[in-house]
């Protein structure tokens, strides 16, 4: 997968790839592989969930915060978080680049597999509540305030920063976007 990610961002000098997995702080980890040789980019952290199933590897683990030092980031401006139930763990490991850069982040929020790592979908909202971002929950072209009751258990979720949200959101409507908001 990283050869993949690698030539696939050679065209953007401006990119590169990292060799690690994101997680709450830099180390080692054990990353299993999925047993389905249909899946050759599905895989899970042991420390959120071990199936049991699959080849177990040891992985470079990095925190945002220290892979933002370490590769002296000036700007962040977007994030796309799909961490199989890591999603907690990747954004405590990112707490001073947040603040610091405030980037937009679109995330899945799935409560099973949160709830797999022992982690809940509210407090996911919470964590980037409490670091003034909005939620939204996002199907199609339309955005609705995120709420626990409603999209806990799966939501494709947009997240805000404050001070950045409405300039977002008149792009949005420009584009055919429509919103509770």
């Amino acid at each position: 997968m990283y050869q993949r990610l690698k030539g696939n961002l050679a065209q953007f000098s401006w990119a590169q790839a990292t060799h690690a997995a994101v997680w709450g702080h830099s180390g080692t980890l054990t990353f299993e592989r999925s047993s389905v040789a249909e899946e050759s980019g599905w895989g899970t952290l042991s420390e959120v969930r071990d199936i049991g199933t699959g080849e177990h590897v040891q992985v470079r683990a990095i925190s945002m915060d220290d892979w933002c030092r370490e590769a002296q980031v000036t700007r962040w401006d977007a994030m796309k978080l799909d961490a199989e139930g890591s999603e907690l763990a990747v954004l405590q490991g990112a707490n001073d680049a947040l603040h610091r850069f405030q980037p937009v982040i679109m995330m899945e929020i799935n409560g099973v597999l949160l709830g797999q790592a022992g982690i809940s979908s509210a407090q996911v909202a919470n964590f980037l509540t409490e670091r003034n971002y909005r939620l939204y929950s996002l199907t199609y072209r339309r955005l609705e305030s995120w709420n626990v009751a409603k999209h806990a258990e799966f939501s494709d979720t947009l997240c805000l920063p404050e001070q950045k949200a409405e300039t977002v959101f008149q792009r949005l409507r420009s584009a055919g976007f429509e919103s509770d908001n």
